[in-house]
């Protein structure tokens, strides 16, 4: 049991790095659909009425070492950890300059606000306040995909006991 903790663990923790800040260079911004694991779906109980899937979920289950009830309980921690990151807001910066963002890494969501004071500061002062703004976000957001992961984690534990 303890070694399956660890694994899932481990499993769950190299995503963390998908979440890692990068501001530093211009996105396009891009709808994708992100999966844990092919063929893994919700992580829902499947019914028996649904074999393709059921085999899906066992095989994806035992290529990582994980009963499928194991592998349910990962899913269900990792989607929950990705919408608690989803639903983070953090915000630097003043009301002339200043930038609004989720806990994603890169984010879902960013609100770039400078009003008509914050462009009478002149390109390099809008340049520089932003900057300083998008390293506070990016610190606040790193410390609190740090708490969402340690909170997954005393989910899963918790999930295991019971």
């Amino acid at each position: 049991m303890k070694s399956c903790s660890i694994a899932i663990t481990l499993l769950l923790a190299s995503g963390a790095s998908a979440f890692a800040p990068a501001f530093a260079s211009q996105r396009t911004a891009v709808v994708t659909e992100r999966s844990m694991f092919s063929g893994g779906g919700d992580g829902a109980l499947l019914e028996d009425d649904d074999p393709e899937k059921m085999k899906a979920m066992e095989e994806a289950a035992k290529s990582m070492g994980m009963s499928v009830g194991e592998y349910q309980l990962g899913m269900k921690a990792r989607m929950k950890f990705e919408k608690e990151i989803g639903d983070m807001r953090y915000s630097g910066g003043n009301d002339d300059i200043g930038v609004e963002v989720d806990g994603k890494a890169p984010a879902d969501h960013m609100v770039v606000k400078i009003s008509s004071d914050g462009k009478a500061k002149g390109k390099d002062a809008v340049n520089t306040e932003l900057t300083a703004a998008f390293k506070t976000v990016s610190e606040a957001g790193k410390n609190g995909r740090a708490e969402a992961q340690k909170g997954m984690m005393q989910y899963i534990q918790e999930q295991m006991k019971g």
